[in-house]
């Protein structure tokens, strides 16, 4: 039973959360990548304070030091703790997806670099980075042009996620998924976790750590855990990439939330979950007809409270059950 609902608005499109405990001593934030969808006008990075259970005002952070004549259109975030890092996924404009990197600071972002262009970013979705220059990038899409209409309608397993190291470049780390979405690395480095919308499940890889190839665990290993829902985004619980629950948000209707991003529909049910990584035990936890909060996109669970943005509204709500 959801209990103790709030809304903080103001944030276009939320698309991602990742939670911020490095860059304000005692204070949490959430990272929020905020656009406007549909849309040209360029989205932006929010800082949403979170005290005692609380939402702060939502303040969009300058992004310092970057080219101010490359459009800023983010999708999915990463933050890495330990090197204080941001991971931005930028829809660039005119076919061109960039991934950006940003050192965080109390009021700002500043630029660091932009990792070298590749035409393997086909349709970047979310990403998941390591201490290092080890990224790992999910294509919702395999294919362009007709290609990519013939798997968008008919939903062949085209979808796949590729790798970036420095001095490596990018190469394709695995393939044949069905909608490639959210991504999560564990503590240890050893395994991936790969949200694939259209198969309802998440994918868990094996991963070599000296080339950055993904491939199925071992004889006996889980491959895969079924949600049973469309999985969006994947967080690690309470920010613990050592642990073994990953929370995520999934579209339990994916017609539905077709129609409600082309207009068709007023709403889009959302759904959340948490998922043991070990076990493959899997527990809902917010159920929704959209009228709270439609096509939920990120589910994130925070010192008992759970926190969810969406693809197209306005808000980050947050609730205990």
């Amino acid at each position: 039973m959801v209990k103790d609902w709030q809304a903080v608005n103001g944030i276009p499109g939320p698309e991602d959360l990742e939670l911020d405990t490095v860059s304000v001593a005692a204070r949490p934030r959430q990272k929020v990548s905020s656009q406007r969808r549909p849309g040209t006008n360029g989205g932006a990075i929010f800082a949403v304070p979170l005290e005692n259970g609380q939402f702060g005002a939502p303040s969009a952070l300058p992004l310092q030091g970057r080219d101010p004549r490359i459009p800023f259109h983010p999708h999915g975030i990463n933050l890495v703790a330990t090197e204080r890092l941001l991971y931005v996924i930028n829809h660039a404009g005119q076919g061109r997806h960039l991934i950006e990197v940003f050192d965080i600071r109390e009021l700002e972002l500043a630029y660091r670099r932009t990792l070298p262009e590749t035409p393997l970013l086909v349709s970047p979705n979310d990403l998941a980075a390591l201490p290092g220059s080890d990224v790992y990038v999910t294509n919702d899409r395999g294919k362009k042009g007709l290609l990519g209409i013939v798997e968008a309608l008919f939903g062949p397993h085209w979808s796949n996620v590729i790798h970036f190291r420095d001095g490596m470049g990018w190469q394709l780390a695995t393939e044949g998924i069905g909608f490639a979405n959210g991504i999560a690395i564990n503590g240890s480095g050893d395994r991936v976790y790969v949200g694939a919308t259209r198969e309802r499940l998440v994918h868990i890889f094996a991963r070599d750590p000296s080339s950055g190839r993904l491939t199925p665990p071992p004889q006996g290993g889980r491959s895969s855990i079924a949600v049973g829902s469309g999985v969006d985004n994947l967080s690690w619980e309470e920010a613990d990439s050592s642990g073994e629950w990953l929370d995520l948000a999934a579209h339990p209707s994916l017609l539905a939330f077709i129609a409600y991003a082309k207009g068709i529909k007023k709403r889009s049910p959302s759904q959340a979950f948490r998922v043991n990584v070990v076990s493959g035990e899997v527990q809902q936890v917010f159920d929704d007809d959209g009228s709270a909060i439609s096509a939920a996109s990120t589910a994130l669970r925070f010192r008992g409270r759970w926190y969810l943005g969406q693809v197209f509204g306005d808000e980050v709500v947050s609730f205990t059950t």
